[in-house]
């Protein structure tokens, strides 16, 4: 609810989107962080450009999982939450 709403009002109002974008920032950056010590700590050396690309998949499918939960209220959480993880983990996986 509140997440899709605060996303449909920064559609309308540019001040909301510029705080949407702003918190975006943020979170994307803190991602990247984490991915970096995951994949530095599985032995990978990637450049921001492989790093940015894990972000969007990974910030992509957590959106995607909002949505899913309301346009599917019936879905099959635990199921979802086992795919999900093996997503992450194929992507925090793959070679540099």
């Amino acid at each position: 609810g509140l997440k899709l709403e605060i996303v449909a009002e920064a559609a309308r109002n540019p001040r909301v989107a510029e705080i949407v974008r702003n918190a975006d920032t943020a979170s994307r950056k803190s991602l990247g962080e984490t991915i970096r010590i995951v994949r530095q700590r599985a032995g990978h050396e990637d450049d921001e450009e492989a790093i940015a690309g894990m972000i969007e998949v990974v910030a992509t499918l957590f959106e995607g999982l909002l949505l899913r939960t309301l346009r599917h209220p019936q879905l099959d959480h635990a199921q979802l939450t086992l795919q999900v993880q093996a997503a992450i983990e194929n992507v925090l996986a793959q070679p540099s």
